[in-house]
């Protein structure tokens, strides 16, 4: 369940930009944004136009827009969900240009989305070369092991031997856990 959800959140958060641009697009034109949000509802693809039909369906029950819209980033945990709701919400409130607002607030996705990439790409690198690093010495010691195995004997056949394979083992748990965590980046 856990993977559907966040391949689910992955794919609304990958068309998200495009979605909100076409509510720019149709505000410019001059519909309603209640119009707009019903296009999104009819004419993009899973999980965007479930998501967003909902969001329809509220309205037409009674619940005001910025309700709707704020349930909305309550079904769906994203940040940039959370953004739009925010957006909808201070427009209604203060007044503005909802179109530039949410322009903006397109192009901060599409840049935030951008920069993840960026950093996955450049991560990759250093997860290759920890992976290799940390499975380096295990690799070594097996080969060792079927090459001449009276070699390592000295290790597992004493007590100190076993000491220092246990050794062994947490300096490379805490190597790999600390290069884990130096290429770990949150976005």
């Amino acid at each position: 369940v856990a993977f559907r959800r966040k391949r689910r959140l992955a794919a609304f958060a990958a068309t998200f930009p495009d979605t909100i641009d076409v509510i720019v697009r149709g505000v410019r034109a001059g519909r309603p944004l209640v119009d707009c949000l019903a296009i999104v509802a009819n004419d993009t693809e899973d999980p965007i136009r479930s998501e967003f039909r909902l969001v329809v369906e509220d309205q037409s029950v009674g619940i005001t827009l910025q309700e709707a819209v704020e349930r909305l980033a309550e079904r769906v945990p994203l940040q940039e969900v959370g953004f739009l709701a925010t957006v909808i919400t201070i427009q209604s409130r203060a007044g503005g240009s909802l179109t530039e607002a949410l322009g903006n607030l397109s192009s901060v996705l599409r840049g935030r989305r951008q920069l993840q990439a960026k950093v996955k790409a450049m991560s990759a690198e250093a997860k290759t070369s920890a992976g290799i690093i940390g499975s380096l010495p295990i690799i070594v010691a097996g080969l060792v092991q079927l090459t001449s195995p009276e070699y390592l004997a000295v290790l597992y056949q004493t007590d100190l031997g076993m000491m220092v394979l246990a050794g062994c083992a947490l300096w490379i748990s805490i190597g790999v856990f600390v290069m884990r965590q130096m290429i770990n980046f949150d976005m």
